[in-house]
């Protein structure tokens, strides 16, 4: 709990930052020397890229290891886990799910990989997120609104600091 309140009054300092540069009128030569556009090609060109793991993947050993690893999730959330309410219920079945998935694939592994590298190859296909991320890339101006409330959204923000750090320091 300590550091959630160290981070919350790192956090809040730098909110504060943002909301006098807001009040006093400062807030127009930092947005022009930080709004700019970064490009993220360079950082999602290895995701874009096709990985071999059969080298890795395909073996007995990783197979066991899954199986075992899958078997203990299973086990401990249908038996030994005291979680309650409708939270806890779908987060065990998340997990029974995952374990029998897990459960699949290591017997799969243990018993051959070469069927499973047929499955795989049947399976492996390229899927493009261009259309997922296009609303990403959108440009949405909201600084005419700042600009126009920049006093009022300054103290709202002052005022939001104060009351997250009563909170954390105070209760």
């Amino acid at each position: 709990m300590f550091l959630v309140r160290i981070f919350a009054f790192v956090l809040s300092l730098m909110i504060v930052f943002v909301a006098l540069l807001l009040i006093f009128g400062g807030y127009r030569k930092v947005s022009n020397k930080v709004d700019r556009w970064i490009s993220t090609d360079g950082f999602f060109k290895r995701l874009d890229s096709s990985v071999s793991i059969d080298k890795f993947l395909l073996n007995r050993l990783t197979g066991v290891l899954i199986f075992i690893g899958s078997s203990y999730i299973i086990i401990y959330y249908l038996f030994y886990s005291v979680l309650s309410g409708w939270p806890a219920h779908a987060s065990k079945a998340f997990s029974v799910i995952f374990g029998l998935t897990g459960i699949f694939i290591g017997v799969g592994l243990i018993m051959g990989a070469e069927t499973i590298r047929k499955i795989n190859d049947k399976l492996s296909f390229w899927v493009s997120t261009e259309r997922l991320f296009r609303p990403l890339d959108n440009i949405k101006n909201i600084d005419g609104w700042f600009y126009r409330h920049n006093i009022l959204v300054g103290i709202l923000l002052l005022l939001a600091c104060l009351l997250i750090n009563l909170r954390l320091w105070l209760m």
